[in-house]
């Protein structure tokens, strides 16, 4: 069983860790691999025929039939 001690002890350890931010997941950008390049050339997806269709609205072509879950 872990103590209040010990418990306060790892919570301070994993923030801190994670706010002077741990590099271990980080691309390697001394290859020139990843980095901004790649950030750079990701495009956002294509606009998809629901974005804008409202809850209402995709219940009552579900209704009609207009729409099916399949």
């Amino acid at each position: 069983m872990i103590d209040r001690r010990r418990f306060i002890g790892a919570a301070a350890a994993g923030g801190a860790a994670t706010a002077l931010g741990v590099h271990g997941c980080a691309p390697d950008t001394s290859t020139g691999s990843g980095g901004d390049e790649a950030r750079s050339a990701a495009s956002p997806p294509p606009p998809f025929e629901l974005d804008e269709v409202t809850v209402a609205e995709l219940q009552a072509a579900m209704e009609s039939g207009e729409r099916t879950a399949r």
